[in-house]
């Protein structure tokens, strides 16, 4: 929801693209492959009685790469947004289970080389397939008191091009989830830790600089109230 949410900011700036440059990527398919592993640290204020604190989830993603073709693409250096599938591995496998979760992302750029660059990723969406707490067969897990969640995602990578069809990353990642206080207990879970992962590009992609602030309109803030 957060990446969703995001995308649909800068669309506002699109407005603009009259006056838009020639697109500065230039790609026959924009769409990658991303896979990544993360090696997790447990967060939750309850006691598990199974496992040590921690996880190993893996993430499968898809995602399109942007092109110039509009003004917010440059506005944002470039980002990435897709769709992702979260397969959850916790130490506390007899409380937690082994969860899946759907979500969408946003990947939002800031290059300090040619082939290196510090991106932020946002993601959010909801998962499945909890143990949730029961009195008498999970009377340990406070955490979730329901067996789906919202997932919500963030995280700090280091992105190094290796060439126009494979890119490497490395940071820390953090997510989180809760089901919104709509059954208790739900006191929340999260993991935080390292995270690795292979992006492949599944045709040849240029990858642009930072746009120049010459061709960029001026910012000019506006208010918006949503309900």
């Amino acid at each position: 929801m957060i990446a969703v949410v995001i995308v649909s900011a800068a669309a506002t700036v699109s407005a603009q693209d009259g006056a838009a440059e020639t697109p500065a990527v230039v790609s026959a398919n924009p769409w990658f492959l991303r896979v990544s592993f993360s090696p997790a640290r447990v967060i939750a204020a309850t006691r598990f009685r199974s496992g040590e604190p921690s996880a190993r989830p893996t993430t499968l993603e898809i995602g399109r790469q942007t092109d110039g073709t509009r003004l917010w693409h440059r506005v944002y250096n470039y980002p990435s947004y897709g769709v992702g599938l979260y397969i959850g591995s916790f130490n506390h496998r007899e409380e937690l289970g082994q969860p899946l979760a759907a979500y969408a992302f946003f990947s939002w750029p800031f290059p300090v080389s040619a082939r290196a660059q510090v991106t932020a990723d946002f993601g959010g969406g909801a998962s499945w397939r909890w143990r949730e707490f029961d009195p008498k067969t999970n009377p340990t897990n406070t955490a979730l008191g329901s067996d789906k969640a919202y997932q919500v995602d963030a995280g700090v990578y280091l992105r190094y091009i290796m060439g126009a069809r494979s890119n490497v990353y490395a940071g820390v990642n953090l997510t989180h989830w809760s089901n919104g206080g709509t059954q208790e207990p739900n006191l929340g879970l999260a993991t935080v830790g390292p995270k690795v992962g292979v992006r492949y590009n599944f045709s040849p992609q240029v990858v642009p600089s930072r746009a120049a602030r010459g061709p960029l309109p001026p910012f000019i803030p506006t208010s918006e109230f949503v309900v």
